[in-house]
C-alpha cells in the first residue's frame, strides 16, 4: 500500500492567493449569530446555497471564480460563481423533475 502524500505550500507557491490567508484569526473572529444575515434568503429562511453561490452569481462576482478544479494530467478547469449557479439550478430541475421535494 502507498503511503499517503501530504502537500506543503509556502504563499510563494501560491499562483492565486486565497480569500482566507489566515483561518486560525477569521476562526477566532467568526460569530454564527453575526454571520446568520449571510446565510438567509429573502424569505428569511436559512440557506446556504444562497449565501455560497446564488448571492454572488446575482452580483459584481458573476463572473469570477467559485471553483477551481484540479486534476493530474488536465488542464484547471475554473467555474464561475454565475455558471454553478446556472449548474446547481439545472441539477435541482432534475431531481424536481424526479418528484424530489424540498425536505427529501
Amino acid at each position: 500500500m502507498a503511503a499517503a502524500s501530504i502537500i506543503r505550500k509556502t504563499a510563494a507557491d501560491w499562483r492565486v492567493t486565497p480569500n482566507l490567508r489566515d483561518y486560525a484569526a477569521e476562526r477566532l473572529r467568526f460569530s454564527w449569530k453575526e454571520g446568520s444575515d449571510l446565510f438567509t434568503d429573502p424569505q428569511g429562511v436559512t440557506n446556504i446555497g444562497v449565501a455560497a453561490v446564488d448571492r454572488q452569481a446575482k452580483g459584481e462576482l458573476s463572473d469570477k471564480t467559485a471553483f477551481r478544479f484540479l486534476a493530474r494530467g488536465s488542464a484547471p478547469r475554473d467555474l464561475s460563481y454565475g455558471e454553478l449557479a446556472r449548474l446547481t439550478n439545472r441539477f435541482a430541475n432534475v431531481l424536481a423533475g424526479l418528484g424530489v421535494k424540498r425536505g427529501d
